[in-house]
């Protein structure tokens, strides 16, 4: 359930259980829309951290990067 507003049907749903998604088929939505991916990483060895990783991932077009202004000429 969604608590912001209307549910809304994705391309997912649109596909059977049975029915295979190409690769590319996915890919070419991801790069169209865009995902976003936040997270953090910790290597630690006997309890002791040793490594943090920070990371935000943008994954776009180039078109789409220009059109809401993450990349620069």
């Amino acid at each position: 359930m969604n608590i912001d507003g209307p549910e809304q049907s994705t391309w997912l749903d649109n596909v059977g259980e049975d029915e295979p998604i190409a690769l590319c088929e996915v890919l070419d939505r991801v790069l169209n829309k865009g995902a976003a991916v936040r997270g953090d990483i910790v290597l630690s060895v006997a309890g002791i951290d040793l490594v943090y990783l920070g990371f935000d991932l943008l994954l776009c077009s180039a078109e789409k990067a220009h059109a809401i202004g993450v990349l620069h000429d």
